[in-house]
């Protein structure tokens, strides 16, 4: 499984190069934009972009039509700096799927899971990892378990992942949470036990990052 974002760009890439084949045409697969998690930062004015690990920021190209500056000048508090996932095609920032003003380690800014879903009042959090995924709340940190997941494309910018008794749907929309100050890519519903919750999710380290 590709990102949950990808999901249906994936197959349908794959049934292209199946079909050039088929015709006798070579197959051919367009490299995919490189996402990645570092820092948005503003010097003398332009933007640029610090990967994790990287020891110098390097000037890019805001084809977000002026997003990354706005979510540094409202995420920011002070700072020209804001932790981020990107997505870069060479020098051009496309996008920018995640940003936090939090003081985390860059390279935990994205969770392990393939994806993750949280939400406030009461805080909650899922993690979605192959056919499982976890339950976690303050009361229970190990989490429940619920087995026999899949993921399916309802709708365009639409993906719902079913797993025996909880039931997680992300929708392709900006979603910010006020208590930690973050914007994420997508809104997040689940319904487990016949209670709905609403929150924010993000693709994890293992699939945004290739």
């Amino acid at each position: 499984m590709g990102t949950v974002k990808s999901l249906l760009a994936g197959v349908l890439a794959t049934a292209a190069v199946l079909v050039a084949s088929c015709n006798g045409e070579p197959p051919e697969r367009p490299a995919p934009p490189v996402s990645l998690p570092g820092d948005l930062l503003l010097e003398e004015g332009v933007l640029h972009f610090q990967p994790c690990g990287a020891t110098d920021p390097q000037p890019v190209s805001d084809e977000t039509g002026s997003e990354a500056r706005t979510l540094i000048e409202n995420l920011g508090y002070g700072s020209d700096r804001v932790r981020s996932a990107v997505v870069l095609d060479g020098d051009r920032l496309l996008e920018v799927r995640h940003a936090s003003p939090e003081d985390a380690r860059c390279e935990n800014l994205l969770p392990e899971a393939e994806v993750e879903a949280r939400g406030n009042e009461p805080f909650w959090i899922v993690r979605v990892t192959g056919e499982e995924a976890v339950w976690i709340t303050p009361e229970d940190q190990d989490g429940v378990t619920f087995p026999g997941g899949a993921w399916q494309a309802t709708d365009p910018g639409r993906f719902v992942y079913e797993a025996r008794g909880l039931i997680l749907t992300l929708e392709e929309e900006p979603c910010f949470d006020t208590m930690a100050g973050s914007r994420f890519p997508y809104t997040a519903e689940v319904e487990k036990e016949g209670t709905r919750y609403v929150g924010c999710g993000l693709e994890g380290r293992g699939l945004l990052v290739p």
